[in-house]
């Protein structure tokens, strides 16, 4: 079963991570600093509980993200959203003890990846970004993962890859901490110039994944793909 997440941008502008493809990335930016206002992001927590089918709220920040600035917000979203909703984060690299500090702060998870052609595409290295995923899950975190971006320059092999590469992590970090919270939801996050172009990919994602999966987990996983039937009539 699905759910329903609204998100808001809490900060935005040029973001020093660099990621090739990302609009805000500082190289070629050329918009100004965004950092919303408190009666805003209260309000937006108010109208957004007026809709039944939402059932969590995502603060998204760029990647040098002040911690306490998020923590704060997130104590904003908690008093004026609907008793129930999740808040959830989207920011930047993170130790252990911040992690800790925004579980402490009403968070309940976290959006956070390795991607693919991290390190290369982006100003991050890889070892940090799931470092970063098992920080978030031993602090009790929900990690809600992608394998992104996908477009026409990636193999079936590098978006398996980067599947379980995360899967593997979460799961090894569960292992150690016997954290029940800790549980990932993962999702295939397409180019949107490209999303038409690469269905046809999904049907060597699971010969694919029949290579890999053995050489990140021992464990029984499942990989699910909805797409539009349509869509892929068009492709085969």
């Amino acid at each position: 079963m699905g759910q329903i997440c609204a998100e808001i941008t809490t900060s935005s502008g040029p973001c020093p991570g660099n990621c090739r493809f990302c609009r805000y990335a500082e190289a070629s930016y050329m918009g100004k600093f965004f950092d919303i206002e408190d009666n805003v992001l209260a309000r937006y927590a108010e109208e957004i509980g007026g809709f039944s089918d939402v059932r969590s709220i995502r603060l998204t920040t760029c990647a040098d993200a002040d911690l306490g600035e998020l923590c704060r917000q997130i104590g904003i979203v908690r008093d004026h959203a609907k008793r129930g909703t999740r808040i959830f984060v989207n920011t930047r690299d993170l130790q252990a003890d911040e992690c800790r500090r925004l579980k402490e702060a009403g968070a309940y998870g976290a959006y956070h990846s390795c991607r693919i052609g991290e390190g290369k595409d982006t100003g991050f290295k890889p070892e940090k970004r799931l470092e970063t995923i098992s920080n978030l899950t031993s602090a009790g975190l929900q990690v809600i993962s992608g394998v992104e971006p996908i477009g026409p320059e990636h193999s079936s092999k590098e978006i398996v890859e980067a599947f379980y590469r995360i899967i593997a992590r979460i799961n090894l970090t569960n292992i150690k901490t016997k954290n029940e919270e800790g549980l990932s939801i993962t999702q295939l996050i397409a180019k949107k110039d490209t999303l038409t172009t690469r269905i046809g990919i999904l049907r060597n994602i699971y010969s694919e994944a029949t290579n890999i999966v053995n050489r990140y987990s021992s464990s029984e996983l499942r990989i699910e793909c909805v797409i539009d039937a349509k869509q892929l009539s068009k492709q085969i």
